[in-house]
């Protein structure tokens, strides 16, 4: 079965400008998160470390550090319709793309900070989904077309194996 369409691929239909709102939208939300999970730490450690280079670069009284879009995503109930079918797809994607390659603008994977570690930011972006995911140990946030916010699915059973399973397609 060939792999399903990726939010870049536009096909040979002209989509409304709401739809090309909410794609751009998506595309530049995953790429925000990939960067703040390449570099992502727990927020008491990254709290901490911004206040020490505030206090290293002489601020005594520094603001409060400003929220990662990937502290706003919100867990939600993982039998919900919308959020199961996310992950049945992302898990059929994952058995689907085993020993093929991807295409670049659907999916992807980053070496993540620190570079000793095994950590790496794989995302999947399909027709109305995207999950981008720091594995292992780290968050997995889900953009939903049609359902406003971020997601946290980190807790989702299986997402672990299943990400394996990308991340294994996506090594060279």
């Amino acid at each position: 079965m060939p792999p399903k369409p990726g939010p870049a691929e536009h096909g040979p239909t002209r989509r409304s400008g709401h739809e090309d709102q909410a794609l751009a939208a998506r595309r530049t939300a995953t790429g925000r998160l990939v960067e703040e999970l390449v570099g992502w730490r727990p927020w008491e450690e990254y709290r901490e470390r911004y206040l020490w280079d505030e206090y290293n670069d002489g601020i005594n009284d520094p603001e409060p550090c400003e929220l990662r879009f990937v502290d706003l995503a919100v867990a939600p109930p993982l039998d919900h319709p919308v959020v199961a079918a996310m992950l049945l797809e992302l898990s059929e994607y994952a058995a689907e793309a085993a020993g093929q390659r991807l295409l670049t603008d659907q999916a992807g994977m980053r070496a993540a900070w620190p570079p000793t570690s095994d950590a790496a930011v794989v995302w999947v972006a399909v027709t109305w989904w995207t999950l981008v995911a720091r594995h292992p140990g780290g968050p997995a946030v889900a953009l939903l077309d049609g359902v406003q916010g971020l997601h946290d699915v980190t807790k989702a059973p299986g997402l672990g194996e299943t990400l394996d399973r990308l991340i294994a397609t996506l090594t060279p």
